[in-house]
């Protein structure tokens, strides 16, 4: 798998906004390079990328990495980070104001995962290069 970008982000109220920027501009490039323009797939990433991130600062983390690689059939979006503690899936009241953020990265990928680190984890997630079809949310 080749990696396309990597970067280190600040730990703050702002990575998830700033790390949706970065993956939308590097990953636009790179998909329009293998003549692969899809406005969905980009949005999907961006959503799965933010949501991740927002997870990892939680965690209070000190240091948080994104990173983008592209594969024949997939898009793979990894973000490493030394807090503590693995991400679980919640399963949310409905009133709840968050704990959706895994469901929806399940509902967006093809697949995601942990890998414990010796110091914190890296969350990653694949996206399949021709999307899920977004207009039967049934289907998921």
């Amino acid at each position: 798998m080749a990696l396309i970008a990597s970067t280190e982000v600040a730990p703050d109220f702002r990575a998830p906004g700033w790390a949706r920027t970065w993956c939308h501009e590097r990953l636009a490039v790179a998909l329009q390079g293998r003549g692969v323009v899809d406005a969905q797939l980009l949005e999907d990433v961006c959503v799965v990328v933010s949501e991740l991130v927002t997870n990892a600062v939680r965690t209070g983390c000190a240091g948080l990495t994104v990173q983008l690689f592209v594969e024949d059939d997939r898009i793979r979006l990894a973000v490493i980070d030394d807090g503590g503690g693995l991400p679980v899936q919640q399963h949310p009241r409905v009133d709840a104001t968050h704990g959706r953020g895994l469901a929806i990265v399940g509902a967006l990928t093809r697949d995601w995962g942990v890998r414990p680190l010796d110091t914190g984890k890296e969350v990653w997630a694949d996206l399949a290069l021709t999307p899920p079809n977004h207009s039967d949310v049934s289907s998921r």
